[in-house]
């Protein structure tokens, strides 16, 4: 994502509980991937976009506890992947950790966008990757009056971002095609919208989160805590795809073969917790802590480019989160962040493609 200014908020894991049993529900295809595979001497794994690993670590065990039990004597070598600025000592810590757990397996990290070459050509088993490939190599533009695509009235911004969206699903499929190995497989977890127009905090039932924090922003322009170009500034670089947008890039690109596509409603686990004990101060800064390790930046760089010290900056957001904490505590029974996850395999062709 070149010239990108996109981080997620530090401790990310620990504020996304979620975004685990998101990856876990994928299971089937890591097993079905591998089960297929013809396996060599060396089996070479990559988790694209890993972030800090706190949400994959069970699926790394996964993947290597079925590759060693098909025996042959076999060593893995893991591949973490993510930007630059997000390998940081927590990624570090839960590599090592896989590679003690593990005498066969060695681990690497590859600090680079995904939409670039992060591996040796035709070097890749198994590729992986979980809720980040909805993130776009730029910004089409500043959006005038939302902050997120999907979410936005305006149908040409709305097209616009889904042309840059295409545009950027037929890289990352050619980069992943070119890593991989013929016949090597890709398992994709992505955020998504669904046949009925839900995507990831709009489930039709509940308040959609992207209008809410929308809201909140407009208000502070209003209010005066933000200028009109800090309320245009906060746009999200990213766009949830239809599962027809997946498929119609695979068959652009060629080379891959579809094996098994979904689409699926993973219910928030804030919410079914405060359905379970009526917590309301704990539900309301859990979803306000996870809806903010996505979002955060958006926010604190749109306000970036003001003179004042940092401190005035952070004090922005801090005040904007923390009105959403409010909204959210006065009417709990209306927020939820349900995810909207589509779940895809693909295989490269043996023959070239």
């Amino acid at each position: 994502m070149s010239g990108n200014k996109i981080v997620m908020t530090s401790g990310y894991s620990d504020r996304t509980k979620g975004a685990e049993t998101v990856i876990n529900r994928s299971f089937d295809l890591l097993e079905k991937a591998v089960d297929e595979m013809h396996l060599e001497k060396v089996f070479r794994f990559c988790d694209y976009g890993t972030a800090d690993g706190g949400t994959s670590t069970g699926m790394w065990k996964f993947v290597c506890s079925k590759v060693l039990e098909l025996g042959g004597d076999r060593e893995i070598e893991v591949i973490l992947n993510d930007l630059p600025k997000m390998i940081g000592a927590t990624l570090v810590k839960n590599g090592q950790s896989l590679s003690e757990l593990y005498p066969k397996v060695r681990v690497l990290i590859s600090p680079e966008s995904f939409y670039n070459a992060t591996a040796v050509r035709k070097s890749i088993d198994l590729g992986f990757s979980a809720t980040a490939m909805h993130w776009l190599s730029k910004l089409p533009y500043h959006i005038e009056n939302h902050t997120h695509p999907n979410a936005c009235p305006n149908r040409e911004d709305f097209e616009a971002f889904c042309r840059q969206s295409a545009i950027d699903w037929k890289l990352l499929l050619s980069r992943r095609k070119e890593e991989l190995k013929p016949g090597g497989k890709m398992v994709f977890v992505n955020l998504s919208r669904n046949s009925e127009g839900m995507y990831l905090g709009h489930n039709k039932e509940d308040k959609n989160l992207h209008e809410v924090l929308h809201n909140i922003w407009r208000s502070f322009k209003e209010e005066g805590k933000i200028s009109l170009k800090e309320y245009e500034s906060a746009t999200f670089q990213n766009f949830y795809r239809s599962e027809e947008e997946y498929i119609k890039g695979i068959e652009e690109v060629g080379g891959l073969t579809l094996l098994d596509i979904r689409t699926e409603l993973i219910k928030c686990p804030y919410r079914e917790k405060f359905d379970e004990d009526g917590d309301v101060e704990k539900f309301a800064l859990g979803l306000t802590g996870t809806v903010r390790s996505w979002s955060e930046h958006v926010f604190f760089e749109a306000v970036s480019s003001r003179k004042d010290v940092k401190k005035d900056k952070r004090d922005i957001v801090e005040a904007f989160y923390g009105r959403f904490k409010e909204e959210v505590a006065n009417n709990p029974t209306s927020y939820s962040m349900d995810y909207i996850e589509n779940y895809l395999l693909v295989s490269k062709a043996f023959s070239p493609a």
